[in-house]
């Protein structure tokens, strides 16, 4: 089962699955307790009310079921989603430290487009909803493309992959 915003996109992954449907995370279609499993991938920094999408996700979420995000990294170094400068969009990119690590003033003119989080803000998204985190983690991008990209490439990754295992 799956929803998305965009009709086409729908209309092409039917082709293959089946359960799609078109609608926005906050006003998902499916019965109360209707999934022992929610993924939200890449999907709370888009929507037009990330708190909503989540509440929604809970009210779809069978007791005992569980609720996976995976959402951009404030701490990230790297702004992956792209920047808007000089009217212009450039991306999507790695944009180091600049998007990421300035104040959300600053951030929001040159990313208005995507939110990212700290695990305080993620939790925050579960206010006021019954809920045991089990697994409050982070991950970093494989960056495993960047291999290609020679030596400071391999760097990059394998730093980026240490880091991971850091607390």
């Amino acid at each position: 089962y799956g929803v998305d915003i965009d009709p086409d996109k729908i209309a092409q992954a039917s082709e293959w699955l089946p359960n799609l449907r078109v609608a926005p995370a906050e006003e998902l279609p499916f019965a109360d307790a209707s999934f022992d499993v929610i993924l939200l991938n890449e999907v709370i920094e888009h929507v037009d009310d990330d708190q909503r999408a989540v509440q929604e996700a809970f009210r779809v979420l069978a007791p005992g079921g569980h609720i996976v995000i995976y959402a951009p990294n404030r701490l990230y170094p790297f702004e992956t989603h792209g920047f808007f400068f000089a009217g212009t969009y450039h991306g999507p990119c790695n944009l180091p430290v600049v998007a990421n690590w300035v104040p959300n003033t600053i951030r929001d003119y040159f990313a208005p487009h995507v939110r990212i989080y700290t695990q305080a803000e993620v939790r925050a998204l579960f206010d006021g909803l019954n809920v045991e985190f089990v697994v409050q983690s982070h991950i970093f991008p494989g960056c495993d493309n960047w291999a290609e990209r020679g030596l400071m490439g391999r760097l990059v990754r394998d730093v980026m992959h240490f880091a991971e295992d850091s607390p």
